[in-house]
């Protein structure tokens, strides 16, 4: 598994290994604070999956728990050799569509001739349409091969080595130096881009 980022996609290099049933699951309801609901839709003829999920204690006030609602749509560089959906303990062969507290999609791929899938995926807190319109805007699916990938990756890599460069130290222990760099990793993953690429976003008062 290989994984990339722009500011607001993702971009996956998975490779699977020979003989094996290429396989991958999206759980649509994975939210550390429990999901309050989530969907799920395939799309077979666009390579395609999105949804939803709503979840809450993110910018919580007096210990009530908000509503918060992330939408998400990834697209695949290969057809699905087969699908499924999940709701609940009950999964769908060949299903498109899932709701519930916990819900997801199955997909295997056919890797008989070439054993790497690709996939770019964005979020947004406004919309399923925002967040396709984010992977148009950052990483086009018209550009999906591994040199693609590699550009993505160097990219990345450029920002962080540009931030981190800006303090130079010497001299201490290697140790030292980690702890001093991961803290100024740190101090550098935030703010958070919450706004789509086309000027979106929701407030946290919703």
């Amino acid at each position: 598994v290989e994984l990339t980022a722009t500011t607001r996609t993702g971009f996956g290099r998975f490779t699977y290994p020979a003989g094996q049933t290429a396989t991958m699951a999206i759980n649509a309801a994975s939210d550390v604070n429990i999901s309050d609901d989530s969907s799920i839709h395939i799309d077979p003829a666009n390579h395609e999956v999105s949804g939803s999920s709503i979840g809450g204690f993110f910018c919580q006030h007096k210990h009530q728990r908000d509503r918060r609602v992330i939408y998400f749509c990834a697209v695949f560089d290969q057809p699905f050799a087969s699908y499924g959906t999940w709701s609940g303990r009950s999964y769908e062969a060949n299903g498109t569509n899932a709701d519930d507290t916990t819900s997801g999609a199955f997909l295997t791929f056919d890797t008989s001739h070439n054993p790497t899938v690709m996939a770019k995926v964005a979020i947004s807190y406004v919309s399923i349409a925002n967040a396709r319109a984010n992977i148009e805007a950052e990483s086009p699916v018209s550009q999906f091969s591994s040199n693609d990938f590699d550009r993505a990756a160097k990219s990345a890599s450029d920002v962080w080595n540009s931030l981190l460069n800006k303090i130079q130290v010497r001299g201490g222990m290697k140790d030292e130096l980690e702890t001093f760099y991961s803290m100024l990793y740190h101090a550098c993953i935030g703010p958070t881009v919450c706004s789509d690429a086309n000027g979106d976003y929701m407030g946290y008062d919703g």
